[in-house]
């Protein structure tokens, strides 16, 4: 899951950037006796230099200085043995539990809407048996077999606080649509153009769902007494609940929940599908 996040990062960042070398290489061997090849190769070894360099000069986890606390899965790792260690963790921290709040991670089963967020974290508030704090949610828009950008959104009043940051994230990712397509009127390289022509059409397809407060929150953070949290992993669309009572500062923390396609094994989804809107889950 982080390595999805930080490629779909590094894909918009480095991208136009190892495109523009490599028209300015191109420029640069017609005008002396230097293989295209090497200079090619010379701007992918650039490019990957500097990635590594800017990826190791980000703290672990994209967090403040110190340690950090993981909670969620890493790719490899079983889900089905994830959600039942969560499950007898939870049910171990509310026996006997004192009202003390503890932050946790919530995977839900299926994609769902801002107004679908709401109406679950309100089901378990009404009951009665505690707070409920909403903090953060993870999105992104299910294309079919291609790897869209992992999103998080401010959650503190909901639906409000998705649907304002849905937009935010619409507006960025019309921009980028325009680079990639400006990208592809300047590439004289077929494979490069139609590469910039899908990734594109990728992010108007993103645009459109986030625009519209698409169905694509998948997890969600929150902090609420051991009580609560069994209150919520009952609730319909809520695959498992993952208390973290290690976690005393968020900015020490790095939540990284299963996508709801995922159901055997954490690994990246396939990136070879076609970009079609008429795919995407509204």
């Amino acid at each position: 899951m982080g390595l999805i996040d930080a490629l779909a990062r590094l894909d918009a960042r480095v991208l136009p950037r190892l495109a523009r070398g490599l028209r300015r290489a191109d420029r640069l061997t017609r005008r002396s006796r230097v293989s295209p090849l090497t200079v090619a190769a010379i701007v992918l070894v650039a490019a990957v230099v500097t990635t590594i360099v800017w990826r190791m000069g980000e703290p672990p986890g994209g967090v403040g200085t110190g340690s950090s606390v993981r909670v969620g899965v890493s790719d490899g790792d079983s889900i089905p043995q994830y959600v039942e260690q969560s499950r007898s963790d939870l049910e171990r921290l509310a026996v006997g539990s004192s009202p003390q709040p503890l932050f946790a991670l919530v995977s839900f089963t299926t994609y769902l809407s801002p107004d679908r967020v709401a109406a679950l974290v309100a089901a378990v508030v009404a009951t009665g048996n505690g707070d409920l704090t909403t903090i953060r949610a993870h999105a992104r828009v299910p294309v079919p077999r291609r790897q869209t950008e992992l999103i998080h959104l401010s959650a503190d009043r909901l639906p409000d606080d998705l649907v304002a940051e849905m937009a935010a994230v619409a507006v960025r990712k019309i921009s980028d649509a325009s680079n990639y397509t400006q990208l592809a009127q300047g590439e004289s390289v077929a494979e490069l153009r139609a590469s910039f022509e899908g990734r594109a059409a990728l992010a108007q397809i993103e645009a459109t769902a986030f625009r519209g407060a698409c169905s694509c929150v998948f997890a969600l953070v929150v902090r609420a007494p051991a009580a609560v949290l069994v209150a919520l992993s009952k609730q319909r669309d809520v695959r498992v609940v993952d208390a973290a009572p290690d976690v005393t500062q968020l900015d020490r923390a790095v939540f990284l929940p299963p996508l709801p396609e995922q159901l055997d094994t954490v690994q990246p989804p396939p990136d070879d599908g076609e970009s079609s809107p008429a795919a995407v889950a509204t």
